[in-house]
């Protein structure tokens, strides 16, 4: 898988580990081209969300979301946590909050568990990819 991902101009050395990557993906894909599909996303600065289509209440979800995520302990656990917490205090349900921040950080509408997606794409570029979309830097 290594190699493909070279052949895409992936820098290993610029995302997570290799290994921890396809320990989190390897259920989700039948052949090594739909992993490296898929764990592009670990990798790229940039993801597109598309035209938001969330209302405000989840916007502002991701924007609290996204003060507390500065200061969270960058387990799965805690950030699991954090998310869980910001959707209770917005009234918001689980899946609006976690569905446009999905979105937002990885450019698609499926993944892995997103505390985990999140643990591994560390707390510098979720906060980038949050920031980008929400006009914060």
């Amino acid at each position: 898988m290594g190699a493909e991902l070279g052949r895409r101009g992936v820098q290993l050395a610029a995302g997570p580990k290799l290994e921890a990557v396809v320990h989190l993906l390897k259920e989700r894909a039948s052949s090594t081209l739909q992993l490296a599909d898929e764990a592009m996303l670990f990798y790229e600065l940039d993801v597109d969300p598309g035209t938001p289509d969330w209302d405000e209440a989840a916007e502002q979800g991701l924007r609290t979301l996204r003060a507390r995520l500065t200061t969270t302990d960058w387990r799965r656990e805690a950030i699991g946590a954090a998310i869980r917490d910001t959707a209770k205090a917005a009234a918001l349900k689980m899946p609006q909050l976690a569905m446009p921040l999905r979105r937002v950080v990885t450019g698609r509408t499926q993944t892995p568990s997103i505390d985990a997606v999140l643990e591994l794409l560390g707390r510098d570029l979720v906060i980038t990819r949050l920031s980008r979309h929400l006009n914060e830097d």
